[in-house]
């Protein structure tokens, strides 16, 4: 395997969720060209959440004839997600490069160590059960809220843009049934990606921190190994390079959790206050 594909290999997940949320967040150190096919569905992907995010905002803002505590009951939720989704992605694109370089240093320890790839893989799989679970409550949740309004469609002839479950703007209200059950059916799917783009932001985070956290662990496992030796003469030199080894890979990590601290704090606290 090349160096360069050890921490995109060590979590396919991430790899599946960076894609099919449409981000294209980088996974290795090297600029990767985009397929024919990977460019159309991000173009389709964002097409359908920039059509969602501005039908919610002019349609809260402008259209739907709400009060305005109605107006942050029904679209504050979903507003939060847009921010959630927009500002964090925004700006880990403009430190694309800085990610880059914290992966070559992921690749760079990485690749000296088939122990610390392991380690890796059993470190990061708990992680990969829990957002697994964390996704598909997310999307039965927003699909479901989304949906909502299309029970009422037996109960009412004319729509409305405030009968939306996030009131949005559509052309030609009020509506006939079956015009308003393909723009529920449009805010619904919007909706899904909308927030499983802010969920896959989430999984990539989790991913850098998991790994790093796993080189802690090796740190200490190989720490633990060295002392644990038998203390003899023959030994001695056997573990003062082992020390040695340790001390430099710590340093190294360090190092790294510096850069993550440096460059993504800001991702990470606004995350943590959402």
């Amino acid at each position: 395997m090349e160096r360069t594909r050890y921490f995109r290999s060590s979590n396919p997940f991430n790899i599946f969720v960076n894609f099919f949320s449409g981000n294209i967040l980088p996974l290795s150190e090297e600029k990767a060209e985009l397929t024919f096919f990977t460019i159309l569905w991000v173009i389709f992907v964002w097409s359908v959440k920039i059509m969602t995010m501005s039908s919610v905002i002019s349609g809260s803002l402008y259209f739907a004839n709400l009060t305005i505590r109605e107006r942050i009951n029904k679209s504050g939720p979903g507003l939060s997600v847009c921010i959630e989704l927009v500002i964090p992605l925004v700006y880990l694109n403009l430190r694309r490069e800085d990610l880059r370089n914290l992966i070559k240093k992921y690749n760079t320890i990485l690749v000296d160590s088939d122990e610390l790839k392991k380690l890796v893989l059993v470190t990061i799989e708990p992680y990969k059960k829990g957002l697994k679970f964390y996704i598909v409550s997310c999307a039965i949740a927003v699909t479901t809220w989304a949906a909502t309004p299309i029970l009422t469609i037996s109960d009412n002839r004319q729509y409305t843009y405030s009968d939306f479950s996030a009131p949005a703007y559509f052309p030609g209200a009020p509506f006939n049934a079956n015009i308003f059950l393909v723009t529920v059916i449009s805010q619904t799917v919007g909706s899904f990606f909308i927030t499983f783009g802010k969920i896959s932001i989430d999984i990539y985070i989790n991913h850098l921190i998991a790994v790093l956290s796993a080189e802690y662990k090796y740190v200490r496992t190989e720490i633990t190994k060295a002392l644990s030796q038998e203390n003899d003469q023959e030994d001695e030199q056997s573990i003062i390079r082992s020390l040695h080894k340790c001390i430099g890979h710590h340093c190294a990590v360090i190092e790294y959790s510096y850069f993550f601290e440096l460059h993504f704090r800001s991702a990470i606290i606004f995350h943590s206050f959402f």
